[in-house]
């Protein structure tokens, strides 16, 4: 998320609300509706913590009549993302200096892609709320590398106009979120958006709440979603079924602490690589539902995935021996048997 800085290489001095603003700059965002009852302009600053980081305001006006003036509109719509570039980014400010949050009014982006991307040491969101989804299309990556994230309130985020075809849709969007242990996803919708992948890599998720609220019947990206979120116990979802020929690779991958996962609603799935791998304290898996002739890719499908105590139970006999020939070629000692 960059600070992408005014025509003017260096920004006037401020204050603001009687504090010292270290520097000030402005982005031409596209606000939705373009209507005059929502301002078409994006503005955020920074301003000291008092303890060598910086505190992020976001508003939809000036409130001073000190800022500089704006110069013509920047062609980047996808406000606000870091530059790394050193040319693009003269003043050297990096996302980690980042310690605070704070939106100051009413905001309505179209898209959230990478917004609070790299905010590894962001303690405190507030106001959070204050920006609205309503018309978003893309929040890959909006809170990627949040590493001190703890918290997160969904109820006023609306997923239902997020596309697949907007910047990957929901990619990374919690990915990496080390301190986020719980998490409510029941409001989360995927009317126009066939792929979620990797939107909980890294996480340090405990308990994820509403999962069996989504309905992913015409998903057909699935990728990574759990990935290497090694602090994940279960997943008990018997309502998910999944579109035609899903990717469903890499999916539970390296969740080294999870015990149970129930998919007994999934009847198809296309390519498995690597579902399960390093599931090593798996105990039971339910697929009692699925169609295991539609897998297409089940190459390390359970590589050091569960124990001799694992339970896993499959649909058929012609399922049993599609599932447990990948269970044998990965060297595991536990079978699959048909659910009475």
């Amino acid at each position: 998320m960059p600070f992408i800085y005014n025509n003017n290489p260096n920004p006037a001095e401020v204050i603001f609300d009687g504090h010292s603003v270290d520097k000030v700059f402005w982005r031409n965002e596209e606000i939705w509706p373009n209507t005059p009852a929502y301002s078409t302009t994006l503005y955020y600053w920074l301003e000291s913590d008092g303890n060598g980081g910086y505190i992020l305001h976001l508003n939809t006006q000036k409130v001073t009549s000190d800022y500089v003036s704006d110069p013509s509109p920047l062609s980047r719509k996808t406000f606000p993302r870091w530059v790394s570039n050193s040319s693009s980014n003269p003043q050297g400010y990096t996302p980690d200096m980042v310690s605070e949050v704070i939106v100051e009014a009413d905001i309505y982006p179209r898209v959230l892609y990478d917004w609070f991307k790299g905010l590894t040491n962001c303690t405190t969101w507030t106001d959070i709320n204050k920006i609205h989804t309503i018309h978003t299309t893309s929040m890959m990556g909006v809170f990627y590398d949040c590493r001190k994230m703890s918290s997160f309130d969904s109820t006023s985020w609306y997923t239902d106009n997020v596309q697949t075809d907007s910047n990957f849709a929901f990619d990374n969007m919690f990915g990496n979120c080390y301190q986020l242990y719980t998490i409510d996803v029941s409001q989360f919708k995927f009317n126009n958006s066939t792929t979620i992948k990797q939107m909980f890599f890294g996480s340090g998720l405990r308990s994820i709440y509403g999962l069996d609220y989504w309905d992913l019947s015409n998903m057909t990206d699935l990728y990574g979603l759990f990935d290497e979120s090694t602090y994940l116990n279960e997943v008990i979802v018997p309502s998910w079924d999944f579109g035609s020929g899903c990717n469903c690779s890499w999916m539970f991958h390296r969740c080294i602490r999870i015990t149970r996962i129930d998919l007994s609603g999934v009847t198809r799935m296309g390519n498995c690589s690597d579902m399960f791998r390093y599931c090593s304290s798996l105990q039971y898996l339910d697929l009692s539902n699925l169609d295991a002739s539609t897998i297409t890719n089940t190459t390390d499908m359970f590589k050091n995935c569960g124990n001799a105590n694992t339970v896993a139970y499959c649909r058929s006999a012609e399922d049993k021996d599609i599932l447990n020939a990948a269970v044998e070629e990965a060297g595991m000692v536990w079978r699959f048997v048909v659910k009475e």
